[in-house]
């Protein structure tokens, strides 16, 4: 049986008020999460309550989370009945696709739209907008009042675009402004009462293009970029040229999922010369079909001086041919197939009456496997073509098979080649009908690699020593038809080639030991770490027992029973430093015949490449070239670029440039001194000054 006790002391009823109230608070915590847990709401601060309306106010780091959107105030009050929150102080609005700091919003959690007071807008694209007054029409979409636009960081903000009114339309990817002012810095520049403001790729003007030069005069260009579809595009450059006139510049892109087209085509009525001179440039690839691809390469000039005159690359002009090709290809798992044409311009050349041609050439590969053999039968169709000289058909087939063999886990392997050649020719002119020729050749090659690894697995050192013996029987081919055979100097690419003739007119008579021997020193710091190669180097020699010509017209050098040493080195002795050096040595005249050398020297943003070259006129056409390029960091956002070239025979600079270069976080200037001597088009020298100033993100006066 328990008693009722009863006190007077004030403390009980103080304890029953303190009971009350937490109840309450208790009561009102449960009451106001289920009513926004049932509307998808997540709400924590240090303050709840809600009050006799149901309407929430939070305060104290008051955060409010509903469908990928977060928002984060001082205080809120969360209306139920209108499903308005209403943020003062701090408040911080972010999704996906922006992050809005202001003094204070209304936000309609429904509709997720809004107002925002004072408001300081971030894109996913990287803008920036500060507005007095933004109107939140949807997640994406935005209108403001007196606004400030950028695309520069917030701290090093180079322009700006200030105006009255702005809608922002990230879907859309633009921002449009009414009444607007761009400014440099502080410095107001341009007024103009319609402003766009493009979030990614749109149509509109780009910024322009200022130079002078001695061919060209002063140039000035104002590109036009045109985009009606996601998938291409058009820019349209006028340049005009003070010694020139006016050219036009078109270029068009295209893609789509089997591939891509470039159309260029600039043009001009050269008021120097008084001629209509042009050129056409296109690229295109595409698949048709998974096995099935069509490519097509067009570069054509109306004139031997036009790349000389209006070239736009920075570097020296030494084309001496321009190429278009057209081919379709294709291919499976164990064939491949090719057709193909193409035409060439010989810029040293008045005209191209003389020009060898390709129209067309049918190509075909196909290889089997039969065990460890390897069988392959190829084939070639060319018809070759000249206005003035020998024209024709050639007909090539080759069947061979390979043996490839290893040992001691691929350390020694050798590698057994022979085959076939037949070659036919149709339908010469010019010159008599030629019989069959048909060459048997024969190879074998093997590589062994010996290494040596120290106890605490840092340096290895590695030497692998490879021999190849070629016998090959072929005709003698002294004034027979040649489309596009040439004799290839020795080097250390073709040392352990065989042939080495170029093209399919001609090929070796052989029976020649060739060998190689490379050596190369590795370190790295710890067992697990990267090794780097310290040295590399090779040197390799051929014996001919044979030692026969089969074209005195093609073959000048002087059959020996040994060639020339050719020898190369690579030296990285420290990180970013390498060392190089390759040539070949004749021991009978006791001279280099060719000889290069070159310094790498690359530290964080520097970088600085020499490379000399050089060929004796006892071997052949003498030459000897200095390169060098080198770029220079002179500050976090300064940089300078060197380039030059010289002929120490001709004993002339070639071609030189330097470039000054700044590159800010929201804008770049460039500028380049240049002097180049164009010899492979015309006998010629321009010299000239370059300037480009961009500014990131900055928009355009119109839009179509």
């Amino acid at each position: 049986m328990f008693e009722r006790i009863e006190t007077k002391d004030p403390r009980h009823k103080h304890s029953r008020v303190t009971v009350q109230r937490l109840l309450y608070v208790l009561l009102s915590m449960f009451v106001c999460s289920s009513l926004l847990h049932a509307e998808g709401i997540d709400l924590t601060a240090n303050h709840i309550s809600l009050d006799a309306h149901k309407n929430i106010t939070a305060s104290g780091n008051a955060q409010l989370q509903r469908e990928g959107e977060s928002l984060t105030t001082d205080q809120l009050i969360y209306h139920q009945q209108l499903q308005d929150v209403y943020a003062m102080g701090h408040v911080h609005l972010s999704n996906a696709t922006s992050d809005i700091y202001a003094e204070s919003a209304i936000i309609h959690i429904q509709q997720q739209t809004g107002s925002l007071e004072q408001a300081n807008i971030t894109l996913s694209t990287g803008e920036h907008i500060q507005a007095k007054h933004v109107e939140r029409l949807s997640l994406q979409q935005f209108q403001g009042d007196d606004v400030r636009i950028s695309s520069c960081p917030k701290d090093e903000e180079a322009w700006s675009v200030h105006a009255k009114h702005m809608q922002l339309n990230q879907q859309e990817g633009l921002i449009e402004a009414q009444q607007a002012w761009v400014y440099i810095g502080r410095l107001p520049v341009l007024y103009t009462p319609y402003w766009q403001q493009p979030l990614r790729r749109r149509s509109g003007l780009l910024l322009p293009e200022f130079s002078t030069s001695s061919q060209r005069g002063t140039e000035f260009a104002l590109p036009y970029y045109w985009a009606p579809r996601p998938n291409w595009d058009v820019t349209l450059t006028p340049r005009l040229m003070s010694l020139r006139g006016l050219m036009g510049d078109v270029e068009l892109r295209h893609t789509t999922q089997h591939g891509h087209q470039k159309l260029q085509w600039s043009g001009i009525q050269d008021k120097y010369n008084h001629q209509y001179r042009q050129q056409i440039q296109m690229d295109i690839q595409h698949a048709l079909g998974k096995q099935w691809q069509f490519n097509s390469a067009v570069n054509h000039v109306s004139d031997r001086q036009f790349l000389a005159d209006f070239s736009q690359e920075k570097t020296l002009t030494a084309t001496a041919y321009t190429h278009s090709t057209a081919d379709i290809s294709w291919r499976n798992q164990h064939a491949d197939a090719r057709l193909s044409g193409q035409m060439q311009q010989n810029l040293t050349l008045a005209n191209d009456k003389t020009t060898l041609q390709i129209l067309p050439r049918l190509e075909s590969h196909y290889q089997h496997r039969i065990g460890d053999i390897q069988l392959h039968l190829d084939q070639q169709t060319t018809r070759f073509f000249r206005l003035s000289g020998i024209q024709g058909t050639r007909i090539m087939l080759h069947p061979w098979l390979a043996l490839p063999l290893s040992w001691q886990s691929h350390a020694i392997s050798t590698r057994i080649q022979m085959g076939i050649r037949q070659l036919r020719y149709q339908q010469l002119r010019n010159i008599p009908v030629q019989t069959p020729q048909n060459i048997v050749d024969m190879s074998m090659s093997s590589r062994m690699d010996f290494e040596r690894i120290n106890d605490a697995h840092t340096w290895r050192h590695a030497l692998s020593p490879i021999i190849r013996y070629d016998l090959a029987y072929s005709p003698q081919q002294t004034g027979l038809v040649n489309f596009d055979s040439g004799f290839a100097q020795l080097t250390m690419n073709n040392l352990m080639a065989g042939n080495r003739f170029t093209g399919m007119d001609r090929f070796e008579r052989m029976n020649r030991i060739s060998f190689l021997l490379e050596s190369s020193l590795q370190h790295k710091d710890s067992p697990k770490s990267t090794a780097r190669t310290i040295i590399n180097g090779k040197v390799g020699v051929a014996y001919d027992l044979l030692r026969q010509y089969v074209d005195r017209n093609l073959q000048h050098s002087p059959l020996r029973p040994f060639s020339n040493i050719v020898a190369g080195i690579s030296i990285n002795p420290l990180a970013g430093l390498q060392l190089s050096g390759e040539g070949q040595f004749n021991p009978v005249g006791n001279y280099w015949s060719t000889a290069q050398a070159a310094l790498s020297l690359t530290h964080e943003s520097h970088h600085l490449h020499v490379l000399w070259h050089r060929i004796d006129r006892r071997y052949s056409i003498a030459s000897e070239t200095v390169t060098s390029d080198a770029l220079f960091s002179l500050s976090s956002r300064w940089n300078m670029n060197v380039n030059a070239q010289y002929d120490a025979i001709l004993k002339r600079t070639q071609s030189s440039s330097l470039a000054l270069n700044y590159q800010h976080p929201c804008w770049n200037l460039s500028t380049e001194v240049y002097r180049m001597y164009h010899t492979g088009t015309a006998n010629t020298m321009s010299t000239g000054v370059r300037f480009l100033l961009g500014f990131r993100g900055l928009g355009s006066l119109g839009d179509s």
